[in-house]
């Protein structure tokens, strides 16, 4: 369990990450965050270790897909040393179809992010 502040939370398809802030020593002028990730009521993976962007709000979407983004690699996506420090537990979630299915919700945000933003340097605006 994380100490801290609920900055953001993020739920779709039984999926839940938590997003956290609390006094955590910086590197540089970098902030981390803690996080949870849970897949349905286990929890699969958990850290102190988040730091988006310089100009990436933690507890903006950006952020919670980016993590989710390291979150669901795969094998085959990165090199085997990625994986050296996953527990069994993580690995036999990394192996599952549930990972997968998390970063086809990954990738799909991205899409839609990346039409968004090209149809806004075009100076199209959506109504809202």
């Amino acid at each position: 369990m994380i100490d801290g502040a609920c900055i953001k939370r993020w739920n779709k398809d039984g999926f839940t990450l938590r997003i956290f802030d609390f006094p955590f020593p910086q590197r540089g002028s970098r902030r981390y965050y803690g996080y949870e990730f849970k897949d349905g009521r286990k929890v699969i993976f958990e850290g102190k270790d988040f730091g988006p962007g310089y100009a990436i709000a933690p507890d903006s979407l950006e952020a919670v897909y980016g993590l989710l983004g390291f979150l669901s690699v795969q094998e085959g996506d990165t090199d085997k040393e990625y994986f050296e420090k996953y527990t069994a537990k993580q690995m036999e979630w990394v192996r599952s179809g549930r990972c997968e299915e998390l970063n086809l919700l990954v990738h799909d945000w991205e899409m839609r992010r990346e039409e968004r933003l090209t149809g806004e340097r075009r100076g199209e605006k959506r109504c809202r």
